[in-house]
């Protein structure tokens, strides 16, 4: 028994290792002290950007607000970096998402045992461009630093907003976190980090299978995954989404009628 238990051990480990997340960022000796942790964010984030009357009603017809249908559209496929518990990199599929008829995008994906939609609002999208532009900055110049603490913490803190459950039809949760952008080292390599901290369940559904708190969740990138979703997260990108050009009116012939015979 010993035996076999071993060896389904070694195949737990094995299967694991492999789970790796493709091309990692190569990083040099760092030569610069690390930029200031926790710096506050440049933009003005506040959970009234996530009004419930934005994300509920809005543009939406009355069978989407009815129904709870169109939570979100997927738009591409895409890939981040997650740990497993036994602290391996595993390379995760998901898809960038839109909010139909709001500003808010980002990104849908397995975590652990459940699927969450992450969104961010113009200002927080834009904080999040800022502080990418900020790690590969701080990448080029050796500033990231490995033994540093809270460096996840490090580019600032806006709110977000995250729609969450057993799948992409049950996503029956919602919080409003305060979330972290900074970098974590696993290994030799740096990451593009977002950090979100344990947060209130903001469902009014609880019972016996929802959790009053939601899981703390931490995001990683790499270098060419991190520049994809800020490329993604652009206003260039979403605006037109949200704010279509309006479609210009056709010349029409002006008619006027004859006055009546006397």
């Amino acid at each position: 028994m010993k035996k076999i238990a071993a060896g389904i051990a070694v195949c737990v480990f094995a299967l694991c290792s492999c789970a790796s997340s493709g091309k990692v960022d190569e990083y040099g000796t760092v030569s610069a002290p690390a930029a200031e942790e926790g710096q506050k964010s440049e933009a003005v984030s506040s959970e009234e950007n996530y009004s419930d009357a934005k994300i509920r009603g809005g543009k939406k017809s009355f069978s989407e607000q009815f129904f709870g249908t169109e939570k979100f559209e997927k738009i591409d496929e895409m890939t981040l970096t997650l740990k497993t518990t036994f602290g391996n990199t595993i390379l995760r599929k998901g898809y960038s998402i839109y909010k139909p008829h709001t500003d808010m995008a980002g990104f849908y994906v397995l975590y652990d045992t459940s699927s969450y939609a992450f969104f961010l609002a113009k200002a927080e999208r834009n904080a999040l461009i800022r502080a990418v532009d900020r790690y590969f900055e701080d990448f080029e110049a050796r500033r990231l630093e490995k033994k540093a603490k809270k460096t996840e913490r490090a580019y600032g803190s806006v709110v977000a907003y995250e729609e969450f459950g057993i799948n992409a039809r049950m996503l029956s949760n919602r919080s409003k976190p305060t979330v972290y952008f900074g970098y974590k080292f696993i290994g030799k390599s740096p990451y593009f980090c977002i950090f979100v901290p344990p947060t209130e369940n903001l469902s009014k559904d609880k019972g016996e299978n929802h959790a009053d708190t939601v899981i703390e969740q931490r995001y990683y990138f790499t270098k060419a995954q991190a520049r994809a979703l800020a490329d993604f997260l652009c206003d260039d990108s979403i605006d037109p989404r949200y704010e279509p050009e309006t479609p210009a009116k056709s010349a029409v012939d002006e008619y006027e009628e004859a006055a009546p015979a006397e």
